[in-house]
């Protein structure tokens, strides 16, 4: 009876230790999915953080794009606009007599003929019509020609300001240059309206406002009075960054100074290189011929280069006259790989290996 009891009692104990252990799986296995579960939330949150800040990334870089796209266009416009102005007066055809006549100064006629527009166009200064009088209407088309012929003399003169980087402004049939005004922090929208060919400020004007016809009629005036006194040679003209006739022919002849220099000093180089290895040729012939009696000469495929190769290491004449008539160029001549048609390397290589200390 006490067996049948405790062996009831041991199947109740297996039992309840079994169902305690199914449970305690069953939490474990809960707590492990949910940890899961939460971590691959929290994978899923940040994955969707990276798609967006991924998004906003490219949205950036597409209005960087086209923004740089469309000053790309305004440049590409601009430089168009400028290629085409200038093509007339300056063509890009070396063979067109046009061009042969924009790299030559201004013909005597030319410049008689402008000083007579500058009086002409003097007279008109202080009226109210700047210029654009009786007597200015009636040389119209001599002053239209002379502008042509002052742009074509301005880029001569000038030739960074074929390709400028200022905006362009164009009065009636002269031109201006747009430069910020940099002076004033206060009003960086405004921009100074600089003559083409002075570079003397016109004017002052915010962005986006246009001259009045006033204020162009006096921009117009003055371009033109610049253009006929740069023709009839009484103004030298301003480069786009303020440079100077003078200041160019003097770089341009600093540039060639130091070009005749450099030729100078590589030619020099060339002449003491050439004496040096002339001298050198001299005392090799001369040692040649001072060793025609030499041990082992004959067996040297060529003894000159025998001679040089001593004299390049540093060995006086005198030393290469006794390594040349030693038993040294037999032995090595023996270690050659071609004993009857050795070479310098090989008397080079021996002096390596055993030395000569004994000679000298």
């Amino acid at each position: 009876m006490l067996d049948v009891l405790l062996l009831a009692v041991i199947a109740a104990m297996s039992v309840a230790a079994s169902v305690w252990v199914a449970r305690w799986f069953r939490r474990y296995e809960q707590r492990s999915q949910s940890r899961y579960t939460a971590k691959l939330a929290d994978l899923e949150r940040r994955r969707a953080e990276s798609r967006l800040e991924l998004a906003n990334i490219r949205k950036a870089m597409a209005e960087f794009n086209l923004r740089r796209a469309q000053q790309l266009r305004d440049d590409a416009a601009l430089a168009r606009w400028w290629a085409d102005t200038i093509s007339e007066h300056l063509p890009t055809n070396d063979e067109d007599p046009d061009m042969r006549r924009a790299k030559k100064p201004p013909t005597p006629e030319q410049r008689q003929m402008a000083s007579v527009l500058v009086d002409v166009l003097m007279d008109g200064a202080s009226s109210e019509t700047a210029g654009d009088g009786p007597r200015a209407s009636e040389f119209a088309d001599d002053m239209a020609e002379l502008v042509a012929v002052a742009i074509g003399e301005y880029l001569r003169v000038f030739p960074a300001a074929r390709n400028p980087t200022d905006k362009i402004v164009v009065f009636d049939a002269t031109w201006a240059t747009q430069q910020e005004r940099a002076t004033n922090p206060n009003y960086r929208g405004e921009y100074d309206a600089l003559c083409f060919f002075c570079r003397e400020s016109l004017n002052t004007m915010p962005v986006g406002k246009s001259f009045s016809s006033a204020q162009m009629k006096r921009a117009d005036h003055h371009a033109r009075l610049c253009a006929m006194r740069l023709v009839a040679g009484q103004i030298e003209g301003v480069g786009p960054n303020g440079e100077r006739p003078v200041d160019l022919f003097k770089q341009k002849e600093t540039k060639q100074a130091a070009i005749a220099k450099r030729k100078a000093t590589v030619k020099a180089k060339q002449t003491a290189q050439q004496a040096a290895r002339a001298e050198f040729d001299q005392r090799v012939d001369g040692l040649v011929a001072k060793t025609t009696d030499a041990y082992a000469r004959d067996r040297y495929i060529d003894w000159s280069m025998c001679v040089a190769a001593l004299l390049s290491r540093g060995y006086t004449d005198d030393q290469v006259v006794i390594l040349l008539e030693s038993k040294i160029t037999r032995w090595a001549a023996d270690e050659a790989a071609n004993p009857e048609r050795a070479t310098a390397d090989d008397l080079l290589r021996f002096i390596d290996t055993y030395g000569h200390e004994e000679l000298f």
